[in-house]
């Protein structure tokens, strides 16, 4: 017998398997993989024998947590802390979503993105009848792109809570995996989760990453999830449940042309640097708790002109910050020559955010704004 021939055609059908769920077939054909391998290894020797018997020895602890699965929707409770999974920190696992509070209305400006979002997300996730008399079905994936820091996780945060929606975020590293055939299985959890829930959001963080263009990839493991994802998207039925598809990406013209089909990603929207009335809101928002003196909220506004979002008022090294850590240095300094009295804090002024704007330069460039221009020109259906 052709052991190897035997192994790669096991390897294939176990892919298969767990592209579909099955989890029980996956099993069947890992264990077969793996016993293929150790005839292998029988008449190999050094470096490859070795090689051999770990490949055998993952083959199996892959077909175990396939079975694992199985088990654990007949009703047999999985044991913690078994299988490759659990030594990745258990990241196999959509069971429990998120249900973000955050609504549209707490995003600042972007009118037009959410005039877009209103039409072509929300009305159909709330009146999926008056839509169904139309013939259009609910269900549509949105692709949010442009710079960083303009707010497009917070936007798709947004978007979940809207309608009461399961939020499943997707990252890189919580569905790749060193181990054979888990990256495989961990995505179809992710849309077997999506589909338990009457109206669930994927939001799929750095979609470029995931969905990078096959032909400039040399990944193998890519070259098989990118298919899977896709296989995944079109397996979606909008008449069972409501699943809403948004990806972000920095990086829109890396991402394979297939993602971004109608039926997939088919709608690209825009989410650039927030203008004048967003930056204010972002100004006064961010210093709304803070002792402040004199400070002109739609100046600053202007002045900021092309920062970001989390340039404004991020957590960490944002005009905000500098400011507020400027004050705070002068009433520490009062604090330690007052030796035990009451001490007022010092309130921001207008110069320290001068200070901060100096120290703070905006993370956008405009060589990056023109490349989002050509794209959009290219792409867009808007």
């Amino acid at each position: 017998m052709d052991y190897e021939r035997e192994r790669r055609m096991a390897e294939a059908h176990a892919k298969n398997a767990l592209a579909e769920s099955d989890w029980r077939m996956a099993g069947y054909h890992l264990f077969n993989a793996s016993r293929m391998t150790l005839r292998m290894a029988a008449t190999a020797e050094g470096r490859t024998k070795t090689s051999l018997i770990r490949l055998a020895e993952r083959y199996k602890a892959r077909g175990e947590q396939a079975l694992g699965k199985t088990a654990t929707r007949q009703g047999t409770p999985k044991v913690a802390g078994e299988g490759p999974a659990a030594a990745e920190g258990d990241k196999d696992t959509w069971a429990i979503a998120e249900r973000p509070n955050t609504r549209l209305a707490d995003v600042a400006g972007m009118n037009e993105m959410k005039d877009i979002i209103e039409t072509h997300i929300l009305m159909p996730m709330r009146h999926a009848d008056v839509y169904a008399q139309y013939g259009i079905q609910p269900g549509s994936g949105v692709l949010m792109y442009g710079p960083p820091g303009t707010g497009k996780t917070f936007v798709a945060r947004a978007i979940a809570g809207e309608v009461d929606a399961a939020f499943l975020p997707v990252e890189m590293k919580r569905v790749l995996s060193k181990w054979f055939g888990e990256t495989e299985q961990l995505l179809g959890e992710l849309f077997d989760a999506a589909r338990s829930n009457a109206r669930s959001v994927i939001f799929f963080d750095e979609a470029e990453a995931l969905f990078p263009k096959r032909s400039s990839t040399n990944s193998s493991v890519m070259a098989r999830v990118v298919p899977q994802l896709l296989q995944l998207i079109n397996g979606l039925d909008p008449t069972k449940n409501c699943t809403i598809l948004l990806g972000a990406t920095n990086r829109p013209w890396l991402m394979d042309e297939a993602a971004t089909r109608p039926g997939r990603f088919g709608r690209l929207v825009y989410v650039g640097p927030p203008d004048i009335e967003a930056r204010a809101y972002m100004l006064e928002h961010a210093m709304r708790d803070t002792p402040c003196d004199g400070l002109d909220f739609p100046a600053l506004a202007q002045r900021a002109d092309g920062y970001s979002g989390a340039d404004i008022a991020g957590e960490r090294d944002s005009l905000c910050i500098e400011a507020k850590l400027a004050a705070l240095k002068r009433t520490v300094r009062k604090v330690e020559n007052a030796n035990g009295g009451d001490v007022e804090p010092d309130p921001v002024t207008m110069a320290d955010f001068d200070a901060a704007f100096a120290r703070v330069p905006p993370s956008i460039k405009e060589q990056d704004l023109a490349q989002f221009t050509r794209f959009r020109e290219e792409h867009s259906r808007i």
